[in-house]
């Protein structure tokens, strides 16, 4: 878990740097954070929405890893459907390289999963 954590906190250096580069606005990671991305988090259901709708047993491995499976699911969505919308090479080229270490936390959970069952 640690590593996909790690590849997550890069995301958001990425997708700030592009969100700095397209507005002209020089924010800190706390303040893009907070401002921008907890609003809406991957996905578009922030961690409490995830946790309330699906109520996942936060002590069992397969529910946990399933919740995480899910909320990978839907951050590749967002980004492969943000990439197909931007307008600028270089943020697309970003979201899609982001789209694809996400589908590789996907097979990762999938790998887990599978061994434990």
């Amino acid at each position: 878990f640690s590593t996909l954590a790690e590849v997550e906190v890069r995301h958001q250096e990425q997708l700030l740097e592009q969100y700095q580069k397209m507005t002209g606005k020089s924010i800190s990671i706390e303040e893009f954070i907070s401002q921008i991305v907890q609003p809406m988090m991957e996905g578009g259901m922030s961690t409490a929405e995830y946790l309330s709708r699906y109520q996942p047993d936060l002590s069992s491995v397969s529910d946990v890893l399933s919740l995480a499976l899910s909320i990978e699911a839907q951050a590749l969505d967002l980004y492969q459907r943000a990439a197909g919308n931007a307008t600028d090479k270089s943020i697309t080229e970003v979201l899609f390289k982001i789209a694809e270490e996400e589908r590789t936390h996907i097979d990762r959970l999938a790998t887990m999963i599978n061994s434990i069952h």
